[in-house]
């Protein structure tokens, strides 16, 4: 890695980095989990989240209706506060919902974020799997340029190391997670991923250094929290099963909150399994997603999983509504498949000022 007009320099973790830097203004404890509790070990009482067990499942987010800006938006004292103790205690499932979305995490804040969420994963030999070869590697080669890692946003060094990257982190999962091996889809995932961890192109101040981290074991251990924790991985086994269970999902609650959309559908002879929803779940949302958003999705994926991809395609489907009904078969499915998650992003999250942007999304039943 090139080093322009600068002393070499070598970080071994963003964490220590930034609050050496920034030492005098706060004192962090690190990333330690009192008491073993995770984030899986929470729940809501009275509206705030206490120790216990995760209260993701029986959440209903959609509740909140008015958003009362100063009283909810985290600062980043209160995201190393979490951080530190390990928990959401004194805080809201609402107002880190909506903060997440209102003010996207500085990146070392972000790291430490995704961080937590493996902290207490048991130990996985990422490096010995990486070094063995997988009979899904044909494949894996063949999808490696189609993971939007090749763009001319990047240069040709980014390009090249994440490339690479990417190959390692997907034979590592393919040679862990034998019985399910590789499958389309990862890819995308795992890609954005990448990009969304990378120190030197998220973090200006590192621009001209070099740095030695382990994004990619992090990236692959995150993943697996994906596939496992979240349960993304039994959407691909059993010959997606699992994926056609919550694209039935979808339909139900397309038919029981827009049922004029839902209406409108069937009189076209278009059933939701035709739409190309499934690329938004196989993928996580990263499929046609600009990528300036991605981490904003993961961000909040980490939290609620499934639950997340559900508001947000239908949020998606409230937006476009009078347009969808306005199209025929023929214009539904490439809109939907090819389009609209992008022409959403566009339209919705760049809106200014930022309460405006909150405000659309709570009248769309986001947050």
């Amino acid at each position: 890695m090139n080093i322009i007009n600068k002393p070499l320099k070598i970080i071994q973790s963003r964490f220590e980095y930034k609050f050496k830097k920034r030492q005098e203004q706060a004192s962090v404890s690190g990333l330690d989990v009192p008491n073993n509790q995770t984030i899986e070990q929470c729940e809501v009482k009275n509206d705030y989240i206490e120790p216990y067990k995760c209260p993701f499942k029986n959440v209903d987010i959609n509740e909140c209706t008015v958003i009362d800006f100063e009283r909810i938006i985290l600062t980043e004292d209160d995201w190393r506060k979490i951080i530190s103790q390990g928990s959401f205690e004194g805080y809201s499932l609402k107002d880190v919902q909506v903060s997440l979305l209102y003010q996207p995490l500085e990146f070392h804040i972000r790291r430490m974020w995704a961080q937590f969420h493996i902290k207490n994963k048991p130990h996985i030999p990422y490096l010995t799997l990486v070094k063995q070869q997988s009979k899904y590697q044909s494949q894996i080669e063949k999808d490696l340029n189609r993971s939007c890692i090749r763009d001319s946003e990047y240069d040709g060094e980014f390009v090249d190391q994440n490339t690479d990257s990417l190959r390692d982190i997907l034979t590592a999962y393919s040679n862990y997670d034998q019985e399910l091996g590789y499958v389309q889809g990862m890819n995308i995932i795992v890609a954005s991923m990448l990009q969304c961890y990378d120190m030197r192109h998220n973090d200006v101040e590192l621009i001209n250094y070099e740095v030695i981290d382990n994004r990619d074991e992090m990236v692959f251990l995150l993943f697996d929290h994906i596939m496992k924790e979240l349960g993304w991985r039994d959407l691909y086994v059993d010959e997606f099963k699992g994926l056609n269970i919550q694209i039935e999902f979808l339909d139900q609650m397309i038919q029981d909150q827009l049922p004029e959309l839902h209406n409108h559908f069937v009189a076209e002879g278009l059933q939701i399994i035709q739409t190309g929803f499934q690329k938004y779940f196989i993928t996580a949302l990263m499929f046609q997603t600009p990528k300036q958003f991605a981490a904003i999705i993961f961000d909040s994926f980490y939290l609620e999983g499934v639950t997340f991809i559900h508001r947000f395609i239908l949020a998606m489907l409230i937006y476009y509504k009078n347009q969808l009904l306005k199209k025929n078969l023929t214009e539904i499915i490439p809109f939907i498949r090819d389009q609209m998650i992008r022409d959403f992003f566009n339209k919705v999250f760049l809106i200014t000022p930022t309460h405006a942007r909150l405000q659309l999304l709570s009248n769309l039943k986001f947050i």
